[in-house]
């Protein structure tokens, strides 16, 4: 597995390639770019056949261990890998540990095992249980274990502790990779630890930036109970930016989280490579279909401007971010005191999704769209928006038919997958 850099502008990102799969030669991925969130080894809401017709592109499927830790003894009696499994063998399988869209209680770490949130309680698992869980998954791509468990309210002696434990595990793990015949030609993603400490996010990356990986995870960015989105971007931009001066420029590196998407370019800029799909999946779940439109000529300038179209809280928006200025004015405010408002979320605690309210999508089960006929967004080519309008999807959702996620999965799939890709259109022509 390999990652190839092939142009970089400190200011403006990066644009690289993922090639060289063992077992799949033929693939190769431009970056920056998504791995396809999944749980129980499924995109949510999706069936294989399904999938096709949203994007016939080979991408990783993002694995997290918590949601498929039952299935392990199955798995190994299986004898064959994880992909084969669950029936994507032509797709690349990337392996994290925790799932990105689902909030449990914290649990505090046992001595040399970290803690595993699977949906049948908690479970303690040391480095070496998980790395053979790993040959018996045989995943093309997988991240090391890590005592990320911080967020912005973590102390520095908490912090402290788990960079100590991570780097720790990670020399262990590294030689296990290196002497397992199964493993040493994957992928290895060591996982940065270091909460919001940027002294600690340093000594950890320079730690980890002296074993030959294929990239890094910057990990402990939220914990499992607090949500992406209630972390202040501010801190998350400063980590990140501070972080990424310190791993090796031509390795790959990797984001978890469900991040809006103007955050998502923050982190472009900043010279994120991989991001997951937990975004598009949780508006779908919440009933809201993305509309943001990012059809715009220098998109990743200092001017960035991200026309949006959206909806929260029942009040239409339609507003331009301009250099970072992230509130929304009510088309409908007069005068000098135009309304405002802010992005919002809220997480339901304990083995349940978190739930979300934001500016970049629309609420599909307001009665505003009883009698809306017309697609979900205007010169949409998903299926979705070829064939079924706001009104259908509104009745959909409010009768509970599981039809309603489904085509909203299939929209806010192929709106994130079409963002990426004009993410490296114009990457290509600025850098």
């Amino acid at each position: 597995m390999k990652f190839k850099l092939h142009q970089f502008n400190k200011l403006r990102g990066r644009l690289g390639s993922l090639s060289d799969v063992e077992r799949l030669p033929d693939f190769s991925m431009d970056t920056p770019n998504i791995f396809l969130y999944t749980t129980a080894g499924c995109i949510p809401n999706l069936t294989y056949d399904v999938l096709q017709k949203i994007t016939t592109n080979v991408f990783p499927m993002q694995y997290p261990l918590n949601t498929l830790y039952r299935i392990t003894e199955a798995i190994k009696l299986y004898k064959k890998a994880l992909h084969s499994f669950v029936g994507q063998p032509e797709y690349v399988s990337y392996c994290c540990i925790q799932d990105p869209l689902y909030s449990f209680p914290r649990r505090k770490h046992k001595l040399e095992l970290f803690t595993l949130n699977t949906i049948g309680g908690i479970e303690f698992i040391s480095y070496e249980k998980y790395m053979e869980i790993m040959e018996d998954f045989q995943p093309d791509i997988y991240v090391s274990p890590s005592d990320c468990d911080t967020s912005i309210f973590s102390s520095t002696k908490r912090t402290c502790n788990s960079v100590n434990i991570t780097n720790r595990w990670f020399e262990n793990v590294y030689k296990i990779h290196e002497s397992s015949p199964i493993l040493k030609n994957k992928g290895l993603i060591a996982a940065v630890a270091g909460g919001y400490d940027l002294m600690l996010r340093e000594r950890c990356a320079k730690y980890m930036s002296e074993f030959p990986v294929l990239g890094y995870l910057i990990d402990g960015l939220f914990t499992d109970e607090i949500a992406a989105h209630e972390v202040p971007i501010d801190s998350v931009m400063k980590i990140i930016s501070h972080t990424v001066n310190f791993l090796p420029e031509e390795r790959l590196r990797i984001v978890h989280g469900s991040w809006d998407p103007e955050t998502v370019l923050k982190m472009v800029k900043s010279g994120i490579d991989i991001f997951d799909t937990s975004f598009p999946i949780l508006n779908a779940e919440n009933g809201r279909a993305l509309l943001f439109n990012f059809d715009v000529p220098n998109l990743l300038d200092d001017d960035v401007k991200l026309r949006l179209h959206g909806e929260e809280n029942g009040v239409k928006e339609e507003t331009s971010i301009e250099n970072g200025d992230s509130d929304i004015v009510d088309q409908q405010g007069s005068g000098d005191n135009p309304k405002k408002f802010k992005s919002s979320t809220s997480a339901n605690r304990g083995n349940t999704k978190i739930k979300c309210e934001n500016r970049f999508s629309i609420a599909l089960k307001d009665t505003r769209y009883f009698d809306d006929l017309t697609p979900l967004m205007e010169n949409c080519s998903c299926l979705t928006c070829e064939k079924h309008t706001k009104a259908y999807i509104h009745h959909l959702l409010c009768t509970n038919e599981l039809l309603a996620p489904v085509l909203l999965t299939i929209h806010n799939l192929h709106h994130y997958i079409e963002f990426f890709r004009k993410i490296r259109e114009h990457l290509k022509k600025q850098l």
